[in-house]
C-alpha cells in the first residue's frame, strides 16, 4: 500500500522571489529593476514601511496592491555600474510581531561592454611542426557599434588577421602560428588590436 501526502505549508509572509537576481545589460544608461512581492496571510492588517539598502548602488521602493495585505518591492540598480556580480541586501521593517523586518538579498549581474573570448592561448609544446591557427573572438554587447582595428602580434613571426563577421558587432582576430616557433622558458607573446569603445581602447591576449 503506498500512501502520498500533499500539504501547503502555510507562512504568515509571503516574499516572492526570496533572492532577487537582475541582470543588466551592457551600457545600460537607465540602470534596471525587479520587482519582489510581499504578501500576508495573516487575519490582521500588514504594513510595511521605508526600505533600506546597504549598498549604494541599490535603491528601493514599495508600491501598494492591496493595504494592508499585498505589496511590491520595486529595486533598481543605478548607474554608473560596473561590470561583474554586485550583491547586496534591502531591509523591510514591518509591522507583524513575528516578522519584525524582512531581509531580502539582491544581486545584480552586471555585463561587460566587450567579451573576448579566449582570454589567452596556449600553443602546443614547442617547436612547432606544422602552422597552428587561433581565432579570438570580440563580441560587443553594448547598444552602440563600434569598431576593432589595428591587429598586430609582438612577435613578428605571428600573422594576424581581421574578419568583422557582425558589422560593429562580432569581430574575429585570426593568429597564425608559423613551424618551428618556439619561446624561450618563462617568455610570452601578445595579440593586440584597437577599439572605438571608450571603455575598451585596446585589447590584449596573451
Amino acid at each position: 500500500v503506498a500512501l502520498q501526502f500533499k500539504a501547503d505549508i502555510w507562512k504568515p509572509i509571503e516574499v516572492s522571489p526570496a533572492f532577487a537576481v537582475m541582470n543588466v545589460p551592457a551600457d545600460a544608461e537607465a540602470g534596471a529593476s525587479v520587482t519582489v512581492r510581499i504578501a500576508s496571510n495573516l487575519p490582521e492588517p500588514f504594513h510595511i514601511f521605508a526600505p533600506e539598502s546597504n549598498q549604494k548602488i541599490f535603491a528601493a521602493q514599495i508600491v501598494t496592491n492591496t493595504p494592508g495585505k499585498e505589496y511590491n518591492l520595486i529595486i533598481r540598480a543605478q548607474p554608473p555600474l560596473t561590470p561583474g556580480n554586485t550583491q547586496g541586501q534591502i531591509a523591510v521593517k514591518t509591522s507583524a510581531t513575528n516578522t519584525p523586518v524582512l531581509n531580502i538579498p539582491i544581486l545584480a549581474v552586471v555585463q561587460p561592454s566587450l567579451i573576448v573570448s579566449p582570454g589567452s592561448i596556449t600553443l602546443p609544446a614547442p617547436p612547432l611542426t606544422q602552422p597552428q591557427t587561433f581565432n579570438v573572438s570580440l563580441r560587443n554587447q553594448g547598444a552602440r557599434p563600434i569598431t576593432v582595428s589595428d591587429p598586430a602580434s609582438s612577435n613578428p613571426l605571428v600573422m594576424v588577421a581581421l574578419k568583422e563577421t557582425e558589422p560593429g558587432k562580432q569581430y574575429t582576430l585570426e593568429a597564425t602560428f608559423p613551424p618551428g616557433l618556439e619561446l624561450p622558458p618563462g617568455q610570452s607573446m601578445e595579440l593586440t588590436a584597437r577599439t572605438s569603445h571608450p571603455a575598451y581602447p585596446a585589447v590584449r591576449v596573451q
